[in-house]
């Protein structure tokens, strides 16, 4: 059998393949791990795991054959819900935006080695989920030296590092 294992390794999972484990990630995080629940809040955290299978999928060359990256996107409008208050255009820019949010701030989470370094706080990523889902500027209004912010943000960041190492030992199980 491990004779006829490359076989499977080129597994490209479809669109909708993509945006059911996306669904499925982000209902796993709101039942679990959400600190406040909400139909915006669902939606900013669709909008990153969306991301999160289009990212492992690209650099581990498993994107479906073609140029699909604009109906990828228009699916993740779709799922996330934000389809029925925000135009098509206005959201590939907010995608634009979180595609560079979300690799900055998960490369910074794997690149810190915690004890031996502070633990890199994702917060950016915590303003694009909890508080402005579709703006281009996620973490403007939002004050960082604000007590209760900082409190939340660091609840955030415990419960989020374990969903996104549940969320990448998936992916490459599913995706292998």
């Amino acid at each position: 059998m491990a004779l006829f294992g490359f076989l499977k390794s080129n597994k490209r999972p479809s669109i909708e393949d993509m945006m059911g484990k996306a669904s499925q990630w982000t209902d796993y995080y709101m039942d679990h791990l959400a600190l406040k629940q909400g139909a915006f809040i669902r939606g900013g955290m669709f909008v990153f795991t969306s991301w999160a299978v289009w990212d492992y999928c690209l650099r581990n060359d498993r994107i479906p054959k073609g140029d699909i990256a604009n109906e990828y996107i228009a699916s993740t409008l779709v799922y996330s819900g934000f389809d029925r208050i925000m135009d098509p255009v206005d959201f590939l820019e907010v995608f634009r935006t979180r595609f560079k949010i979300f690799n900055a701030d998960m490369t910074g989470l794997s690149n810190s080695h915690y004890p031996q370094t502070k633990q890199y706080i994702p917060y950016t990523t915590y303003c694009t989920i909890y508080q402005n889902q579709l703006s281009l500027t996620p973490t403007a209004g939002v004050d960082r030296q604000d007590y209760e912010i900082r409190e939340e943000v660091f609840d955030f960041t415990g419960g989020f590092i374990k969903y996104w190492n549940l969320l990448l030992k998936d992916l490459e199980k599913s995706y292998k």
